[in-house]
């Protein structure tokens, strides 16, 4: 069985942090933590490689499937399928012109 590491697979990268609980608690503290975490890295940080915009960067949290698929519905009157995916996303002010 090949190891963890194989140094012909490497490929230069920034590479990524990781922060979670021990037990897999869910809490606000953790998610804060995250975000100073990818804050003080300043390039996984939000800024591209032209110093305006940002990069990509993100965060992959759980979250209640059940709680946040009632909440859609009732705010949006949209059924979620079992599968899905949330995202934020930045327009720039004028999106017609996009």
């Amino acid at each position: 069985m090949p190891g963890l590491y194989n140094k012909n697979e490497f490929k230069d990268n920034c590479g990524f942090g990781l922060i979670a609980h021990k037990y897999g608690e869910s809490s606000h503290a953790i998610l804060t933590k995250s975000i100073d975490a990818l804050v003080s890295m300043t390039h996984r940080g939000g800024i591209g490689s032209d110093g305006k915009t940002g990069d990509g960067c993100g965060l992959l949290i759980n979250i209640d499937h059940s709680f946040f698929s009632n909440q859609v519905f009732k705010e949006q009157k949209i059924e979620l399928p079992e599968n899905f995916a949330i995202a934020q996303v930045f327009f720039k002010d004028n999106i017609e012109k996009i």
